[in-house]
């Protein structure tokens, strides 16, 4: 009795076929744009009139720049002002404008008080009223700040520039609850790739174990009609 049929299957347990991400399939640009527009949203939804963010995920999600992420997570080196009408100020780390002026038009030097000891508190008060004014120019003087990370100088100089303190997470949170498609992209394609490099170390690992089976992996590049691409190891 034929068990099976005529029905072929591949004796190597390595054949597999995997999609390589592509990212000419994300625009980004439309990307950033969706971004803001969610956080304006949920910026109206809570009523929320003007952000201010030191955080680089939330300055990231608002503009779609990003600078030294790690260093600038424990700094004060950069941040957004971002009304809930209208573009976004980008106040820049002086040496990094370059690169924050490819995606946002107003990019602006950014003051900074940190490491002044007790000068800070003078330094700060005069980065507050730069605050109070961006404000002014955004339609928002008198609003109240939402403000996700600030030191104890800053914290003072806004109060003494008279501009009120609240806190800007009800809507960086709900902004990022629902996905937008090219959001739903990039995730798929970072999947992607996570995928492929688990398979390409998983063969290699096989090989160093002197596994004796043949070893094929065929990835598979980009859309569907692009076609395929295989290597052996």
């Amino acid at each position: 009795m034929e068990v099976g049929g005529s029905y072929y299957r591949n004796p190597s347990p390595h054949v597999q076929t995997f999609r390589v991400p592509n990212l000419s399939e994300i625009d980004f640009s439309a990307l950033r744009a969706g971004r803001l527009a969610r956080l304006q949203q949920m910026m109206h939804r809570h009523q929320i009139p003007i952000c201010l963010f030191y955080n680089p995920g939330n300055i990231r999600y608002a503009t779609g720049t990003e600078v030294m992420g790690v260093w600038t997570a424990t700094t004060l080196a950069r941040y957004a002002l971002v009304p809930a009408d209208g573009a976004p100020i980008m106040f820049e780390y002086m040496n990094s404008i370059h690169v924050s002026e490819k995606f946002v038009d107003d990019v602006r030097p950014a003051p900074n008080w940190q490491y002044k000891a007790t000068e800070g508190l003078a330094a700060a008060n005069r980065w507050a009223e730069e605050i109070k004014a961006a404000m002014n120019e955004l339609g928002c003087a008198g609003e109240p700040l939402a403000v996700d990370k600030l030191d104890g100088y800053g914290f003072m100089a806004l109060q003494n520039a008279g501009i009120t303190v609240t806190d800007p997470s009800p809507a960086t949170v709900d902004s990022r609850e629902v996905k937008t498609p090219e959001e739903v992209r990039a995730i798929t394609s970072v999947a992607d790739a996570a995928v492929v490099g688990s398979a390409i170390v998983n063969v290699i690992a096989a090989h160093l174990n002197n596994d004796n089976e043949p070893t094929d992996t065929t990835v598979n590049k980009g859309t569907d009609n692009q076609g395929l691409c295989g290597f052996k190891i």
